[in-house]
């Protein structure tokens, strides 16, 4: 498994994004750090960590850009869900039946406009007495959603996307620096509201 490389602290309300990549980002400012965050495949527990199997909760959000070319985020949740998917007008929506949320920082948006996604943007919603994951899409993609438990207890919500060119031309140049530094990002710098850090690592 490839140990994390770097990581860059933004100052804007993005959530962690794991990238996996088959070589070492390049050009990058950060200083290198472990990646404590939740990564599916590894026994990293989000903070606070609720017992798997007890109340219905989204514990952690991530964004993952594959080695082939294509990319997917999850949601780990303390027990298997209720989904339903819904397609909106240029969004994405997978609803979460019943479920809550773990800890306020999951409700900040994964910043994904700088990637290889079809999604600029990924967040959560609360509608009523469920959680909606919303993707904001700049291609028409019908994404794959599965589920599996891990041996942690905690469930894993996938939400697949196809490889493609998605990325448009006025933000390659910015995109050529770093994702990471395209994206307006300091380091190394912390920016805390409450005990909420925001954080992008790069594998």
């Amino acid at each position: 498994m490839r140990r994390p490389l770097a990581i860059l602290l933004l100052p804007t309300a993005v959530a962690a994004v794991a990238l996996a990549q088959d070589s070492p980002q390049q050009g990058g400012t950060g200083a290198t750090a472990p990646y404590a965050g939740v990564v599916p495949g590894t026994g990293n527990l989000p903070p606070r960590a609720p017992t798997p199997g007890g109340s219905l909760l989204m514990t952690w959000p991530g964004f993952q850009q594959r080695p082939d070319g294509a990319s997917r985020f999850f949601l780990q949740t303390t027990a298997q869900v209720q989904v339903e998917q819904r397609n909106e007008q240029d969004r994405f929506v997978l609803v979460m039946r019943n479920t809550g949320l773990h800890l306020r920082n999951n409700r900040r948006p994964l910043e994904t406009r700088y990637f290889n996604t079809p999604v600029r943007q990924a967040s959560i919603e609360r509608r009523g007495r469920d959680l909606a994951f919303v993707l904001d899409l700049r291609a028409p993609v019908t994404p794959v959603v599965s589920q599996e438990v891990a041996q942690t207890g905690y469930n894993f919500v996938y939400i697949e996307l196809p490889a493609g060119s998605f990325i448009p031309e006025d933000l390659r140049l910015e995109r050529s620096q770093s994702p990471a530094e395209a994206a307006g990002a300091t380091s190394p710098s912390r920016e805390r509201s409450g005990d909420d850090t925001t954080e992008i690592v790069v594998y």
